[in-house]
């Protein structure tokens, strides 16, 4: 298909969306409409029976629906409402919202056309009284969803163990402090009589806690706790929401970067705590923090504490969004199709369906509408984008003055860093010659005017352009000193191998911490949690391996020294989720050279470890040994290192 018939078939479906979605007409005529122009669009088009991909080719196999509008609770944050008015919301009349007949027979065509998972959402789900009849309908569809929903908790007690037998796979609880009496400011459950000058009531919070050990008990894993983090207003509970997790094995902390909503005071983005910062705060608390991988789709990027055993998740929407991986749709409580959260345009199935449309029908309008989803944020996060940049970096030491249209850029904040796709910046501000194939990009000094230190980079290398210490680096154009830094320290002059002298060196302590993730597979990991694997405990014969391995790390790598080791750690974890097993392998010495090959063999040969002890199981095509890095390095002349990815 050529770029014109690309633009034609998208305006053509610009129109049939724009007209499905304001028109007056009858529903029969708007799907008349839908049908025709469609139909001609996606002639030749390979996709064109495939109702749930969007122009950019992302698949939607998530579907959010809303079962109601109304909510228990009317939180409110700070300066402004985040979720819901004190006096509530105009409420739909109850005959313009989904049945269940309606909400069920939409979960089905979605799944017929390869939905696997469905949440359910609101308002407060929970107040829904044919909840557990709908989730209990939807379980059982023959594509066999997973059902999870997102609560506030405050009635999830009394409905859970019902819940669980009809079917729920998996819960999100929202919960936005473990202070009981912040948690009543925020919710605005604090009894307005109580003058007594004594604690706000415990009650409603305490419920909330109770359904989160119940969902606990009953065997969902993970539990996840959904906490949105807003500056000076319960920024300063993240290491408390971390803690959490340490007598609770299946609970998942997830913490939420403020988005912008109507009416919640976004601002210019002073509320926002982005996610490198929180990242910072938690891991000076715990070093040893390290990143978990997961599926492109992921909204959260999700890190795993060895000391504690419990996971955290961060949800970046704003600093780092994972739009190019969004496999969702959302159906609100009145029926209403939402392609994207940050969009305001909206089709109606409700109407199409109480007018008996035909299931090709219903289709198509589903179809229109997800053909024109905007690549991120519902066309809107330059603007967005725009705002954080600006919140965050007027107060720093440089501006971005433009930045190459189409790369990768990373702003480096004293020692945070935001990274982004230049694409999401209006193209006004980038600068590209493509009859050069160079392009340009300049950091700019705030005291001292703009730099002259602008420099043309062949297109090959834009892969990762960076801006650090006022100066554009460019491998090309480095300057003898940095050129002597970056020599390889075990090759001399000659280019022969050469083993460095460290006798000059002051012994100080070391520490190094490697990563290494095997994927091995549901059977093989199930197996492994029950420790049924016929050559014996697993993770124990790995440790064993991993340990033996670091302390003959000389006898293995050529050029390494011999390093009087004084400890050797190897930790496991298997997520259930991915089927990987991370493994985190800490090297410790006092001595003249660092350990960061001892970490990295120990990680190494563990992963070689379990390959081998498995192998009869999952088969050597059924396993891959994905990653093997240095996660960080503490001590030595060149400083300390941490992986922050």
């Amino acid at each position: 298909m050529s770029i014109t018939e690309m633009f034609c078939r998208q305006s053509c479906l610009s129109r049939t969306l724009g007209r499905l979605i304001t028109s007056n007409s009858s529903v029969s005529t708007k799907v008349e409409e839908a049908h025709d122009i469609v139909t001609a669009t996606t002639k030749n088009d390979p996709l064109k029976n495939d109702y749930l991909t969007d122009s950019f080719g992302r698949f939607h196999n998530y579907l959010r629906i809303s079962l109601t509008e109304r909510c228990n609770l009317r939180c409110k944050y700070s300066l402004g409402k985040y979720c819901m008015p004190a006096d509530g919301v105009t409420l739909t009349h109850k005959s313009k919202l989904l049945t269940s007949d309606e909400v069920i027979r939409l979960a089905n065509l979605f799944v017929r056309q390869g939905v696997r998972k469905i949440r359910l959402t609101g308002g407060e789900p929970t107040l829904r009284k044919d909840l557990v009849d709908i989730v209990r309908a939807i379980s059982a569809l023959d594509g066999k969803p997973k059902v999870s929903m997102t609560t506030n908790g405050v009635t999830l007690s009394r409905v859970l163990p019902e819940l669980y037998h009809a079917g729920l796979s998996s819960i999100n609880i929202s919960l936005d402090s473990l202070r009981p009496e912040r948690y009543g400011q925020i919710t605005r459950t604090i009894v307005k009589n109580n003058v007594s000058g004594g604690n706000p009531p415990r009650g409603i919070w305490s419920r909330v806690m109770d359904g989160v050990d119940l969902a606990l008990h009953l065997g969902f894993n993970p539990v996840k706790i959904n906490c949105v983090v807003m500056r000076n207003f319960n920024d300063d509970e993240l290491v408390d929401f971390v803690r959490l997790t340490e007598n609770r094995p299946g609970l998942e902390v997830r913490f939420i970067e403020f988005m912008p909503f109507g009416g919640n005071g976004w601002g210019d983005g002073k509320k926002l705590v982005p996610y490198s910062e929180m990242l910072k705060v938690l891991k000076e608390r715990w070093p040893t923090l390290f990143r978990v991988p997961g599926d492109k789709s992921d909204t959260a990027k999700v890190f795993h504490i060895p000391e504690i055993g419990g996971n955290i998740g961060f949800i970046t929407s704003m600093t780092e969004h994972f739009c190019g991986g969004c496999n969702r749709l959302r159906i609100t409580a009145d029926g209403n199709l939402k392609v994207c959260l940050f969009g305001n345009a909206e089709v109606s199935l409700r109407d199409a369906i109480r007018a008996n449309v035909s299931e090709e029908d219903l289709l198509l309008t589903i179809q229109a509408a997800v053909r024109l989803k905007k690549k991120q944020h519902a066309g809107n996060y330059a603007a967005h984008k725009e705002e954080i940049l600006d919140c965050h970096t007027k107060e720093k030491q440089f501006s971005v003055s433009s930045i190459v249209q189409g790369s990768d850029f990373s702003l480096k904040f004293d020692d945070k860093s935001v990274s982004s796709r230049a694409e999401d910046k209006p193209s006004s501000i980038s600068k590209f010659d493509t009859t050069s194939k160079t392009s340009y990009y300049s950091c700019q000094e705030k005291d001292g005017g703009p730099s002259s230190k602008s420099r043309n980079l062949e297109e090959e290398k834009l892969s990762s352009p960076f801006c650090d210490d006022f100066t554009v680096m460019n491998n090309k154009t480095s300057s003898v000193e940095e050129n002597k830094k970056s020599m390889l320290t075990h090759i001399d002059e000659k280019g022969s191998a050469n083993m460095v002298d460290v006798g000059g060196k002051i012994v100080s302590r070391r520490k190094a911490i490697a990563r290494s993730v095997l994927w091995v597979g549901k059977e093989a990991g199930t197996l492994i949690l029950e420790n049924n694997i016929n050559k014996g405990d697993v993770f124990g014969v790995a440790r064993i391996a991993g340990i033996m391995a670091a302390k003959s790390t000389a006898s293995l790598i050529p050029l390494c020294h011999q390093v009087p080791l004084t400890s050797v750690k190897v930790d496991f974890h298997l997520d259930t989720n991915t089927w990987e097993i991370v493994i985190l392998a800490t090297a410790l010495c006092e001595g003249k050279t660092g350990v960061e090959m001892e970490a990295l063999v120990a990680a190494s040969v563990s992963a070689l470890t379990i390959y081998d002890m498995v192998k009869s199981v999952a088969g050597r095509s059924g396993m891959a040994i994905k990653e093997v890095r240095l996660v960080s390095k503490i001590g030595g002349q060149k400083g300390d290192y941490h992986y922050e990815a």
